[in-house]
């Protein structure tokens, strides 16, 4: 289908606005101390003039006393530099949504190039407003920026396969996109090791086949723009004492062990017009929240319904063999891998298998997503089907973030008069002070 640059220009500048509107409406995924301290990591650097050695910190007394943070700068220069250019509050917010909308629309290249029989209508609106993405890459917060590097990652990762590449990108490329992407992903989040074990696999796959080590090569080359955001924090605290990720062991848990269905379930959902996770902890939030408006409650129970159904639909096809395309079973060898190396990862570990700590696989779920839609329906159901639950999903995420922020629930309404008396004074304390024992 033709889709011209005019059109995806208009596409795109739309997504941004919506985006930009709604994340600045709308709740945190977490709680509003985990969204602050995100951007109080810049603020203190933009405000100070230091240089930001560290990332996030995690901290949960529920889950045990276990507590780090992760190297690297790009957190607090994700906040710190748009401030430098433009000192208000908004200024971040306007560049994380630059990167996420650029990266999906990047991600909605490559399905095109995988799947030219899909409409490029229904795949950008999708990507753009899948809540799971929605609810987390449109705010300042460090799973935002982590997500760029994910989808960098796993298209680098698919054209390093055989089998499962289509020689989209040369695999000069994608090895680069993979290193570069590693080495990002570590200053935002913990999963980044999860990252290191699919390269792993990839350079399994690649030194089978000649040219044996070329793509390696590039992989390290491609690194070295964002390792020199932590080779400082490396230089200064030394390897012991970054990133360390001890305190996430623990002995084995029979618990998690039994969790791969859920975990499975979850990381479909990702693809998925799935609501309830956004809209309350717990059913009577969930219903109190819904009736609310007519509209919310119409549309959410539509799309919470039909959020389930693509779940369903996309562990039936696990099992389906036949496909018009022949990359389809080392696509399904690629969902079932992602999963179970999630589910394996927390095994040991006193983390929860909760959906954000291994929602950085949003990629992988996506792209086997619209292999399913692909296979399931015609052109013209799969366009009627497309517009309908794309035009509900606008009506209610405009309608969310709407209640969201008369609720009061909006981190950027709530802080902003702190963040800019900050700004102005040049003391980030009037924010909020960082977390204890922080490094950063």
């Amino acid at each position: 289908m033709s889709f011209g640059k005019y059109k995806f220009l208009t596409i795109f500048i739309a997504a941004y606005l919506f985006r930009l509107g709604f994340g600045l409406l709308s709740p945190p995924i977490l709680t509003i101390s985990d969204a602050t301290q995100s951007y109080l990591i810049g603020l203190k650097s933009y405000t100070t003039n230091t240089w930001p050695y560290f990332g996030p910190d995690t901290e949960d007394p529920s889950e045990g006393s276990f507590k780090a943070q992760c190297p690297g700068a790009l957190e607090g220069l994700m906040v710190a530099v748009p401030l430098w250019m433009w000192p208000d509050p908004l200024c971040p917010y306007l560049l994380v949504n630059l990167l996420s909308v650029t990266a999906l629309a990047f991600l909605g290249w490559y399905v095109r190039k995988r799947l030219p029989n899909l409409s490029p209508w229904v795949i950008y609106p999708w990507l753009f407003l899948a809540p799971w993405d929605t609810h987390i890459s449109t705010q300042v917060f460090n799973l935002s920026y982590a997500m760029v590097g994910s989808i960098l990652f796993f298209v680098g990762f698919t054209e390093t396969i055989p089998g499962l590449k289509k020689d989209v990108i040369s695999g000069s490329w994608a090895n680069a996109m993979m290193g570069f992407s590693l080495f990002w992903i570590m200053q935002f989040h913990m999963s980044w090791v999860l990252f290191l074990a699919f390269s792993f696999i990839s350079f399994f796959f690649q030194l089978k086949s000649p040219p044996r080590g070329k793509g390696i090569l590039f992989f390290f080359l491609g690194a070295i723009p964002s390792f020199v955001f932590v080779l400082p924090t490396f230089v200064v605290y030394g390897l012991r004492g970054t990133g360390d990720l001890s305190g996430l062991l623990s002995r084995f848990d029979y618990g998690h062990f039994k969790s791969y269905f859920t975990i499975l379930a979850r990381f479909f959902s990702f693809a998925c017009f799935e609501m309830p996770r956004f809209i309350g902890s717990h059913t009577p939030e969930r219903k109190a929240f819904l009736l609310e408006s007519p509209l919310l409650m119409v549309s959410g129970i539509f799309l919470m319904v039909t959020g389930w159904i693509q779940a369903v639909i996309m562990l039936v096809l696990l099992f389906k063999k036949d496909h018009s395309k022949p990359e389809w079973q080392r696509l399904k060898l690629l969902v079932l891998g992602t999963s179970l190396l999630i589910w394996v990862s927390f095994w040991f570990t006193i983390r929860n298998p909760d959906a954000h700590r291994f929602y950085l696989t949003f990629p992988v779920a996506m792209i086997y997503f619209f292999y399913c839609w692909d296979l399931t329906m015609s052109e013209s159901r799969r366009r009627k089907l497309g517009f309908i639950l794309i035009l509900t999903a606008v009506v209610f995420q405009f309608f969310y973030a709407l209640q969201s922020s008369i609720d009061g629930k909006s981190v950027f309404l709530t802080e902003r008069e702190k963040i800019a008396k900050a700004i102005e004074l040049k003391d980030y304390r009037i924010l909020a002070e960082r977390r204890s024992d922080s490094l950063y």
